[in-house]
């Protein structure tokens, strides 16, 4: 609007004149004016409407991403770049290209197109450095780098803004910067940055709405911080600055639970009662519940504080407030009835709902720890109803025995009855027989049985273990720890689990100050286990050297070895190392000694060869060893480079061989023609002398006649 009185004033004074400058002049401001009402004005309508909108959306200042506009908000946004493109395109000399440009910038920011907003606003700086949107055009490129990962960068240029508009005492940049240099270390959890940034802030800003917003975070800063006579100074502020009911309630909620923890019962009770009582904060009732039920565990009133969690639960069940009330009452029903089923079905109701982040993790948590609780408990209940009918000797009583015959010893004279008698008895043996068979099978079942009883005692013990570690690390609950520990460490002090049950209940003790029991039951872990890293800790413990044993000595022999190396005794370490191999054929130490001699050769000795065929020798005797797979690319890339060599020096040799075949028939010619024209000359030689004087003078003529170098 100021741009279009001053176009009127600027059209006024060039129509009192008369000149082809004027006629310029008016022609610049015709263009100017058509271009405002023709586009630019319904650009700037359809810009603000959107932005109005989108703002309103965005309650929350401090929220770190701009909130992405939909529908018809979007559409707008569309509509201001196209219109403010012809302006750019059709109109460039108008005086309003630099406007269009800026609001160009901003629809694209607000479309979350953050590379096409900072190159707009830099154009504008680039070709408008007199521009009055060059100050502003900084700052929104600083902000539109704020939302990708350059937000350093973006923290440097909003730093500079803010010196620069404080330089030109622009207020309203300078707040706009430090609102947005107190996201960035919102975002950061800096609370140093939140507490120094918004107290510049709510001195220089205008912008009540976002004062009450700065104050109410530093509140929750100071208390974070645990300065609460600071965070309810913060807090009360926030009333001052806002009529926002949200902003107010949640200031009043604040102040309430600082009042809560400063024991401050009756200002609590009154805030939270004057909340309740007004209409306004009726949709936000549920926090307020909440906070009665805290209040009231505060004052460990534990009755009307469930009475509050468990109301919440019912009415809000799907909401914030209901998933938090679900997790108070399973952290009641585990730690003070103790019954975890329960707590773990309020748990994992609380996850299925709204739950905050940061209770969420130690719900999800404390579900997972019940539900192995519970498998543990299962399996040991399953495991112990078993013993019993394993230790039990079943006797089949279904069997029946062929009872004792009396023998009427007057009748044996007769053969019917003696028949009978002999019948009797072979049946009788048969029976007794079969009998004794059973007895057997159901002893060697019974053997059986037992052996796979003692087998599940075993198993629960394993089981009992587990379970007493989750109470000692997980639960803290020591004290339900020790029960399963001594009943381990006295039916079982010599199985695999026994040292660590052993050192888990002298630790125990110790945490109970009963020293010479604790120190009791090191003295049993240093005597009876020696080859493990409990018992070194507990030999340092008790100030006793660690016994070594036999499985130990390769250990030691190649840390000897490791540490000639580290002396570059490296002939010295090799022979060592090649001791150790020999010696632990059978164990991980003999391939892990070849590996380090070929490491010698190779990294200290610069002797490749003599490398290539230890680690030749590691992968031809232990394959299927991990220090093996070290070095199979090593030995790949030397075989190949041996491979390359050794066909170039046959490459090499054959072209030799080549070329000797095509020089040898040449030097065979040429010796046949030389010699042939030796022979020619002799006979030439013989024929002369046989010739008259006066022929071998003419031949002599002819000769220097037609061989110049003969005739000088």
């Amino acid at each position: 609007m100021k741009k279009l009185l001053s176009l009127l004033l600027i059209s006024f004074v060039i129509l009192t004149f008369n000149s082809c400058t004027v006629g310029n002049f008016l022609k610049r401001g015709f263009e100017d004016f058509t271009t405002y009402f023709n586009i630019y004005y319904n650009a700037s309508r359809i810009f603000d409407e959107a932005e109005e909108e989108l703002l309103t959306q965005q309650k929350d200042i401090f929220t770190t991403k701009t909130t992405t506009p939909t529908g018809n908000y979007s559409s707008k946004f569309v509509q201001v770049i196209e219109k403010c493109s012809k302006i750019l395109q059709y109109h460039q000399n108008s005086s309003l290209v630099d406007d269009a440009l800026f609001m160009i910038g901003r629809s694209y920011y607000y479309q979350r197109e953050y590379p096409s907003a900072i190159r707009k606003f830099t154009e504008l700086i680039s070709n408008f450095p007199a521009s009055g949107y060059v100050l502003e055009s900084k700052f929104w490129i600083a902000r539109s780098y704020a939302q990708t990962v350059e937000v350093d960068r973006a923290f440097r240029l909003l730093n500079e803004v803010y010196l620069e508009a404080k330089n030109l005492k622009n207020r309203k940049v300078m707040s706009d910067a430090l609102l947005e240099i107190l996201k960035i270390h919102y975002k950061r959890n800096d609370n140093e940055g939140i507490i120094n940034i918004g107290t510049q802030f709510v001195e220089i800003s205008k912008d009540k709405n976002a004062i009450a917003q700065v104050y109410l975070l530093m509140g929750t800063t100071y208390a974070r911080l645990g300065q609460l006579d600071k965070a309810t100074s913060s807090y009360s502020q926030v009333r001052k600055y806002t009529n926002d009911y949200y902003y107010r309630f949640k200031s009043q909620l604040e102040l309430a639970k600082i009042f809560r923890e400063q024991k401050k019962f009756n200002e609590a009770k009154n805030i939270l009662e004057n909340l309740y009582d007004e209409s306004l904060y009726d949709d936000y009732k549920d926090y307020i519940e909440l906070e009665f039920a805290y209040f009231y565990l505060a004052q460990q009133d534990t009755i009307n504080a469930l009475n509050y969690f468990v109301k919440i639960d019912t009415t809000y069940s799907t909401r914030e407030t209901g998933a938090i009330a679900q997790f108070e009452i399973a952290n009641y029903l585990e730690n003070v009835l103790g019954n975890l089923d329960s707590a773990r079905y309020y748990y994992d109701k609380s996850l299925r709902a709204q739950l905050p982040d940061d209770i969420k993790k130690t719900a999800q948590f404390k579900s997972q720890l019940l539900s192995r609780y519970k498998s543990i408990w299962t399996s040991i209940n399953n495991f112990e109803k078993q013993i019993p009918i394993l230790r039990t000797f079943t006797f089949d009583s279904t069997y029946q025995r062929i009872p004792e015959m009396e023998i009427d010893s007057s009748m044996l004279s007769d053969s019917v009855y003696l028949m009978e008698v002999q019948a009797y008895q072979e049946e009788k043996r048969k029976s007794d027989s079969l009998y004794i068979e059973k007895l057997k099978q159901d002893s060697l079942k019974y053997q059986a049985n037992l052996k796979t009883a003692d087998s599940l005692e075993v198993v629960i013990a394993r089981l009992k273990f587990d379970l007493a570690t989750l109470f000692l690390i997980d639960y803290n609950k020591p004290d339900s720890a020790y029960y399963h520990l001594k009943e381990i460490v006295t039916k079982f002090p010599d199985r695999d689990f026994s040292e660590r049950s052993f050192y888990a209940l002298a630790n125990y003790y110790e945490m109970k100050g009963e020293k010479e029991k604790a120190d009791s039951l090191f003295k049993i872990i240093y005597d009876n286990f020696t080859d493990t890293e409990i018992s070194k800790i507990v030999a340092k413990k008790l100030g006793l050297k660690p016994r070594t044993t036999q499985k130990d000595q390769p250990d030691l022999d190649y840390r000897e070895a490791e540490e000639l190396v580290n002396q570059n005794k490296f002939k010295e370490a090799i022979q060592k190392l090649y001791a150790i191999h020999d010696k632990y054929q059978s164990s991980d130490y003999a391939p892990k000694s070849l590996l380090m001699i070929g490491n010698i050769y190779e990294n200290k000795l610069q002797l490749y060869d003599s490398a290539y065929s230890v680690y030749k020798v590691l992968k031809e005797k232990y394959p299927a060893s991990l220090f093996t797979q070290r070095i199979n690319s090593k030995l790949i890339a030397y075989e190949s480079e041996m491979q390359r060599r050794d066909q170039q020096r046959k490459a090499l040799e054959d072209s030799l061989n080549q070329q000797k075949q095509i020089e040898e028939p040449k030097e065979k010619q040429k010796d046949e023609t030389e010699l042939k024209q030796e022979e020619e000359k002799s006979v030439l030689e013989i024929e002369k002398e046989k010739l008259p004087e006066t022929q071998k003078d003419s031949l002599l003529r002819n000769d220097k006649k037609n061989n110049p170098k003969k005739r000088k």
